[in-house]
């Protein structure tokens, strides 16, 4: 059981923080996204039976069309408690004229900030460590 056990946690920190660093480098590309005048539909924080998350949905117009978007930011880390998400939503509040970044290969693409969470990585590297010790105890316990 132990043997499996680790072998899992092992896999799990190998491959996670490979996945997370080309992750990030998606959500940087978003910084060369163009920028165009959007305005905030909605603002609310929901609760999922575990996390809370910020849910803001905004519209912009890009080349003439019309567009609804509801990306904040990639990799957007979530708690279980109100104040990370209500701290977001006080910063899109409804009817707020805002920036998006739109994905000018794919105009429905878009995102309020881009980047990413400065937070992912860090998580990431935790994360990883974490699944590493355990698959390290695991071995040795067995």
């Amino acid at each position: 059981m132990f043997h499996a056990f680790a072998w899992i946690w092992l896999i799990i920190g190998i491959v996670f923080l490979p996945a997370a660093h080309v992750l990030r480098a998606g959500a940087k590309q978003q910084n060369g996204w163009i920028p165009v005048q959007g305005s905030i539909l909605s603002s609310e924080v929901r609760f999922n039976g575990e996390e809370y998350f910020p849910c803001v949905q905004y519209e912009y117009k890009y080349e003439g069309e019309v567009f609804r978007g509801t990306l904040i930011r990639s990799g957007l880390i979530t708690y279980n408690w109100k104040g990370p998400a209500k701290r977001v939503c006080a910063n899109y509040p409804v009817g707020a004229v805002t920036t998006v970044h739109v994905n000018p290969a794919d105009p429905s693409r878009a995102v309020l900030e881009p980047g990413g969470d400065i937070n992912w990585l860090p998580f990431a590297y935790g994360f990883s460590i974490f699944s590493l010790v355990l698959a390290w105890l695991a071995f040795v316990a067995r």
